[in-house]
């Protein structure tokens, strides 16, 4: 082989490892390009699942105080109910003292 020949075939060999380790670095980087979409995704979805699950806890506690004002306002219905029958319950009651009261002034019945 002549000098030539034996510098070609190392320049062919140098041009193939370099072909190679470029498409083992294309590889590469298509790899770590790859993960770093996956890890950019992974971010936003945590961000994402951190917001939905504050907005959930903002509509628990908007549920809890919607609730408390309900309860609230049935409990004060039932008590303006209970206020009221009472105060028919009390003119009823000072409606026949009255009666009484009126029948007793007239004094006893003469037969």
């Amino acid at each position: 082989m002549t000098n030539k020949e034996n510098l070609g075939k190392q320049y062919a060999k140098v041009a193939e490892e370099a072909v190679s380790g470029w498409e083992k670095d294309a590889k590469q980087f298509d790899k770590m390009k790859s993960l770093q979409e996956r890890s950019s995704m992974v971010i936003q979805l945590s961000e994402e699942k951190a917001q939905a699950e504050a907005e959930i806890e903002m509509l628990k506690k908007n549920m809890s105080v919607r609730s408390a004002e309900v309860s609230n306002k049935q409990h004060l219905e039932g008590v303006k109910k209970i206020c009221k029958i009472g105060n028919r319950a009390w003119n009823i009651t000072w409606s026949g003292m009255e009666e009484v009261a009126w029948a007793y002034s007239l004094g006893p019945d003469e037969d």
